[in-house]
């Protein structure tokens, strides 16, 4: 009787049991092993995985080297003083005062007797109605002859007409008075040629290209682009140099302003040319002389297209440096993320093997208490 309950029992935790005879404890061999031996993707990579260190697993300060004294101030003179040059040969070529504007013109015409004089006679009754000074002896001002910037000849013509960034100037060939117009970005000389009765009409206000004329506004822009631009200049420098911050970096409003000066100066150079090769077209009788504005805004335009390479070449590097080092380091995490999937498939074998033994530890009490019922029977 009781083999023969002991048989039954045997098959009815066979049916519980399911189709699988094995034991749960088999399972745990497995499991130990699964968990006992990192994956190979973590030996790989080694303690010092996803940037921590293996102490303190913070993470780690990006190392910045100090640099000397010497070294700070080199960079931080490649950087200002190129700005600074070009900001004064700008400021020359854009002065507003009239001494100023009939040495350093954009371009100067040697004008005959007859078209001087009605000339003449015109700009200063203009200059007059605009309260502009009129017939300023440059040996007044300067005490003696200033020295000529360019190589003017003061003996082709009875006078001159200049033109320059904020107005035109006559200059008397004789005595060298000015009569200049008031300081404007924005002028033409349609008002003075049709103030004047020239004879022979050899010259007049339609010689002269609007657009061109107008053009000139552009080395006061540049003048302004320049001022702009060297507060950001000046701050990043302080900041990176003096303070000795490596970390510190020139910001895109920097880059941009200088980039824009640098156009804008490039134009205006342009624009003097232009304006120099038509009025020589078109003015064949007359002397036109380029004057010593457009080699200075040639020249501030040469240097910050120098100042803007300083400035945002080395920033363009370590920018696309980081890029790259981010790009190694997410490289670095493909295999970590694998690892921490395979680690993952590893937990349902420890719950499957959980659910082994509380059916095993069920059916084993279920027995039990057959086997005593049994018994008792």
């Amino acid at each position: 009787m009781s083999s023969k309950k002991a048989q039954d029992v045997g098959q009815v935790q066979r049916q519980n049991s399911g189709s699988s005879t094995r034991d749960p404890q088999e399972y745990l061999p497995s499991y130990e092993m699964a968990m006992g031996d990192p994956p190979p993707a973590l030996v790989a990579a080694g303690p010092g995985a996803h940037g921590s260190t293996p102490d303190t697993g913070e993470e780690p300060t990006p190392k910045t080297s100090k640099m000397s004294t010497t070294d700070r101030w080199i960079w931080a003179g490649l950087v200002v003083l190129p700005l600074f040059a070009a900001m004064v040969l700008t400021l020359l070529s854009a002065a507003s005062a009239d001494t100023w504007r009939a040495e350093l013109c954009v371009l100067r015409i040697s004008l005959p007797e007859d078209v001087w004089t009605p000339l003449q006679t015109a700009g200063t009754a203009q200059a007059a109605a605009n309260d502009s000074p009129t017939n300023i002896s440059l040996g007044t001002i300067f005490r003696r002859d200033p020295p000529r910037l360019n190589s003017f000849s003061r003996r082709d013509g009875a006078g001159y007409l200049s033109l320059a960034a904020w107005g035109w100037c006559l200059e008397d060939a004789d005595t060298g008075a000015l009569t200049c117009s008031a300081p404007t970005g924005w002028y033409d000389l349609d008002d003075l040629f049709a103030a004047a009765s020239i004879p022979d009409a050899s010259i007049g206000a339609d010689d002269f290209s609007h657009a061109l004329m107008h053009g000139l506004v552009l080395h006061g822009i540049a003048l302004l682009l320049i001022m702009l631009s060297a507060g950001p200049v000046g701050i990043n420098v302080w900041r990176r140099y003096y303070r000795n911050n490596p970390k510190s970096e020139a910001g895109w409003v920097q880059h941009g302003l200088l980039l824009a000066a640098f156009i804008v100066s490039g134009l205006a150079a342009l624009f003097d040319t232009r304006l120099l090769a038509s009025l020589d077209s078109k003015l064949s009788t007359y002397t036109v002389t380029a004057g010593p504005a457009r080699a200075l805004t040639g020249a501030a335009a040469l240097i910050l297209g120098v100042t803007f390479g300083i400035s945002a070449i080395p920033v363009t590097a370590r920018y696309f440096r980081r890029q790259t080092q981010h790009l190694r380091e997410m490289e670095n995490v493909a295999p970590l993320d694998a690892a921490g999937e395979s680690e993952s498939r590893v937990h349902p074998v420890e719950d499957e093997v959980d659910v082994q033994r509380s059916r095993s530890g069920r059916r084993k009490r279920r027995r039990e208490r057959r086997e005593r019922h049994g018994r008792s029977h």
